[in-house]
């Protein structure tokens, strides 16, 4: 009986071993990922601003595209292009100009009176890469008319000939860009600083830093520059 029981037990065990023996193993293959990229069709080139010269920089900014046409009028473009100097730029943005007024403006635009709009624009340009902080130091700036360009401070904000600064330290292949409020008019005469050296005024150091609005440079003016004017 014993014996019996255990043949029974064997051949069970016998057929349940072939049955799973004959069964096929299913492999299951991975999907293929739709969402593979291309590598060869991606630029992984990291693009870095260009600095440019002052004139291409200026370009840039809607806000100052009359600074852009009267240079090229008065022929300053190319000079202000010249990547082998170094120049300091009082930018005035567009309101700045029509606050000139359309008559004054076309008037400036005239072949006869390129000297004099050569004139005004050169008391906007300061040889050399003059950054804010170092602006701040002075109290008078030498235009590249030959005419003193008087340093002030009023109510905490910098001004230049009674513009006020707005923007600072705009960054170019050959200089530095400041943008102001106001156009400069320069005086009749040619009064550089006798001594250069002594154009350096003291500041208070712990509050030397321009206060500009960062919104936008094409900001009007606010009404401590009008009592300026």
């Amino acid at each position: 009986m014993k014996s019996r029981n255990l043949l029974i037990f064997a051949f069970a065990t016998g057929f349940a071993v072939a049955s799973c023996g004959g069964k096929k193993e299913t492999k299951i293959e991975p999907k293929a990922d739709s969402t593979k990229v291309d590598s060869s069709a991606v630029d992984t080139t990291a693009k870095v601003p260009t600095v440019v010269n002052i004139v291409e920089t200026a370009k840039t900014d809607t806000g100052l595209s009359m600074l852009v046409d009267l240079l090229a009028t008065a022929g300053l473009a190319e000079t202000l292009s010249d990547e082998t100097a170094q120049f300091t730029v009082f930018a005035p943005t567009n309101e700045a100009f029509r606050k000139l007024g359309d008559k004054k403006l076309a008037s400036l635009k005239e072949e006869k009176n390129k000297e004099m709009l050569k004139d005004i624009l050169l008391y906007h340009v300061v040889s050399g890469n003059i950054l804010a902080a170092d602006v701040t130091t002075k109290k008078e700036l030498d235009g590249m008319n030959e005419k003193v360009i008087k340093v002030t401070r009023k109510n905490d904000k910098w001004m230049v000939a009674g513009a006020t600064i707005t923007a600072t330290d705009i960054a170019c292949s050959n200089g530095s860009v400041h943008v102001i409020d106001a156009v400069m008019m320069p005086p009749s005469k040619k009064s550089k600083a006798k001594n250069p050296e002594t154009t350096d005024v003291k500041t208070d150091t712990k509050n030397t830093d321009i206060k500009v609005d960062k919104t936008t440079t094409t900001q009007t003016t606010t009404n401590d520059t009008k009592k300026g004017h």
